[in-house]
């Protein structure tokens, strides 16, 4: 089979695979898919099945898995964030961009903004395009937004830990050889001092971002490239800040 062009979201039942009804109107509606045509399917696990569709309907479209292979965009590591809220149009754009880098998942710290299931919703929606889009076999676990001990008392004992943080130094380098990364990201206006101290007593390592004020989202992304860069490059060594290294 060819390098697939579209991924389509679904569900795998015992050999067969059923599309998500909005995958199946772009499936058979949209890229005009018939009986008997292979197509590239994900159920968010991480493994890109080939199905041969047996039914096409409006609402419903099965197949048969002929094929099933772990998806190769994977970064070889684990990568979770840790943010703050922020304004729910940057929120959304966050939770696309974090799905494009390759995190596996996404902690929202608990806030003064009330985010009810729908929003939740809307997020792992936004994660299921984001993957189709960037051809990703696995689709984000993103939780519900829970105040930051809570989060920091689930995270893995194990993960390298960046705090991304004005009074830190540049990205670790060489960067350690670790299978998980654990990315800390405030609000706009930043953590607050008892939150920041809970984490630098929690393993987090600070990292400067530059010397301007980043935006919750364009932190994400400013820390977040340069690490699965370098992991999926293989190299040790991500670009400095420019102000130096950590020891």
């Amino acid at each position: 089979m060819s390098e697939p062009a579209t991924f389509f979201f679904g569900s795998r039942i015992l050999e067969r695979f059923e599309l998500a009804p909005e995958d199946t109107h772009h499936a058979v509606r949209v890229m005009r898919h018939k009986k008997g045509d292979i197509i590239w399917c994900i159920d968010g696990s991480g493994i890109l099945f080939g199905v041969q569709l047996e039914k096409t309907g409006s609402r419903t479209a099965v197949g048969t898995i002929v094929s099933e292979c772990p998806a190769h965009n994977e970064p070889p590591l684990e990568i979770t964030l840790v943010c703050g809220l922020t304004l729910v149009s940057r929120m959304d754009w966050l939770i696309e961009k974090a799905t494009e880098l390759g995190v596996a998942t996404v902690h929202p710290i608990k806030g003064r903004r009330h985010v009810g299931p729908g929003r939740i919703k809307r997020w792992e929606r936004m994660a299921r395009s984001a993957a189709k889009q960037c051809r990703r076999g696995r689709i984000p676990d993103i939780h519900a937004p829970a105040p930051l001990d809570a989060i920091l008392a689930d995270l893995p004992g194990n993960a390298l830990r960046l705090l991304a943080d004005a009074s830190g130094r540049g990205m670790p380098s060489p960067v350690p050889k670790v299978d998980h990364v654990v990315v800390a990201v405030g609000p706009d206006i930043g953590f607050s001092p008892d939150e920041r101290k809970s984490l630098l007593q929690n393993g987090f390592r600070p990292v400067s971002l530059g010397t301007r004020r980043l935006r919750t989202e364009t932190a994400a992304v400013a820390i977040l490239v340069p690490l699965v860069t370098c992991f999926q490059t293989g190299t040790t060594t991500p670009g400095s800040s420019g102000q130096g290294e950590i020891a």
